[in-house]
């Protein structure tokens, strides 16, 4: 989890075969650079769940911070780490 103003982009494997694929967080100012490895087997992109695009070997995709912030809805008079709180149940002395 990260707050809203974390200000950066994990990238995260999906489905990985191995367990030590892990999410990786970088600055939101990075410039991340995918490029298939020579001989891959047939390599797919996803984003967000939409239609994958076959990616050829001399392809690269290259991932930037948009120009435009995405307001989200927040609760009036609530955190962020008081909802979190709230729906994740932490309360007590044990956190």
């Amino acid at each position: 989890m990260l707050a809203p103003d974390s200000g950066v982009f994990v990238v995260t494997p999906i489905c990985p075969h191995v367990l030590t694929m892990r999410p990786v967080m970088v600055s939101d100012n990075s410039h991340i650079e995918i490029v298939p490895s020579p001989g891959q087997a047939d390599v797919f992109l996803t984003l967000d769940g939409q239609t994958s695009v076959r990616i050829l070997h001399d392809d690269r995709i290259r991932i930037t911070r948009a120009q435009k912030r995405l307001s989200l809805a927040m609760l009036p008079g609530m955190s962020f780490f008081e909802v979190l709180r709230q729906k994740l149940k932490w309360s007590g002395t044990a956190v």
